[in-house]
């Protein structure tokens, strides 16, 4: 009895550090913010600039009413992306944070000054299945639509992956979210 309980024991600390361990290895980074937003941009010489919006209580009252959606946060980073010697944006950026099935995953959406997106990239992705949303085969599936067009409703309007339909649903919570935010700043019509 006294030898089982050792083992027991002896698998429990041992277990320990290298579940801890596994967990590192399910942060997925595939691009950082600088690569992410290079990607956004029409040529190399546009220039970007940050801004730092936070949103006031009704602001995110409405956000969660039109588009039904969680908010974490009151504090985004858009971008906005000029062309050399232009003074309107023809771009914006904004990074966001979403919650997968367990913990949360890095986003960037990319969204035309018309409202339409053009570019979703997963930056961090922390699950141990379901990656498979980082491809462009299923982010291409949000360029060119906006909020005007599309419901973003997964098998309806977007197709998941199997084995990623939490994560697909975060992808277009988020796409609602940005989309309101930008649109309810005034960054886009």
């Amino acid at each position: 009895m006294v030898s089982k309980v050792i083992l027991l024991a002896g698998l429990f600390f041992v277990a320990g550090p290298a579940y801890a361990a596994g967990n590192e290895f399910f942060n997925r980074v595939y691009l950082s913010e600088t690569e992410a937003l290079k990607l956004q941009m029409n040529a190399p010489g546009d220039r970007v600039v940050c801004d730092n919006v936070r949103l006031t209580d009704t602001e995110v009252d409405q956000v969660k009413k039109t588009q039904r959606v969680r908010m974490f946060t009151k504090s985004y980073r858009v971008w906005k992306f000029y062309k050399s010697g232009e003074n309107r944006p023809y771009r914006y950026a904004i990074f966001l944070q979403e919650p997968g099935q367990h913990e949360y995953m890095d986003l960037m959406y990319g969204v035309n000054a018309d409202g339409k997106i053009h570019r979703v990239d997963l930056l961090t992705y922390r699950e141990p299945y379901g990656g498979e949303v980082a491809g462009r085969r299923f982010m291409k599936q949000y360029e060119g639509r906006s909020l005007r067009t599309n419901k973003f409703r997964v098998n309806r309007d977007v197709i998941h992956i199997v084995g990623a339909t939490v994560s697909a649903h975060s992808v277009s919570n988020a796409a609602r979210r940005a989309l309101e935010i930008l649109r309810l700043r005034g960054y886009t019509s």
